[in-house]
């Protein structure tokens, strides 16, 4: 991740109604340096940067709760075609290519995927987006 785009996820955090408790107890860092640079007597600039990944992957995570909880029968049913898409995957007789082995394949990916929330939210997010045209 690139270092504005943390900076731009601090500044929406410190923006948003998430409390210095909320903050210490998910990632470790103090309440008082959670104020310090909410209330702007410390900059995003001076904090070291372990402070700037765990600020950053705390923000993720609020996006991940809110689109879970805005949108949970939506996603739901994302996630459940997904599924159905990877036991629906047909592979071209004509292919050289080792059916067996390609669902196999297949089937590692779509566990992986579901392993990793954020990239399924961030396809849910793209769907929703791709949805609105």
């Amino acid at each position: 991740m690139k270092s504005h785009e943390m900076k731009d996820k601090i500044q929406k955090l410190l923006s948003s109604g998430v409390t210095g408790k909320q903050v210490e107890t998910s990632t470790g860092i103090s309440k008082s340096n959670f104020y310090n640079l909410k209330n702007g007597s410390t900059s995003i600039e001076k904090i070291n940067y372990e402070t700037v990944v765990k600020l950053a992957d705390f923000y993720d995570k609020q996006v991940e709760l809110k689109t879970l909880e805005t949108n949970r029968e939506e996603y739901l049913e994302f996630v459940t075609n997904i599924q159905t898409l990877g036991s629906d995957i047909k592979i071209n007789k004509s292919n050289s290519i080792n059916r067996k082995a390609f669902k196999e394949v297949m089937n590692e990916f779509f566990e992986e995927m579901y392993h990793d929330q954020g990239l399924v939210i961030s396809l849910f997010d793209s769907y929703k987006e791709k949805a609105k045209r």
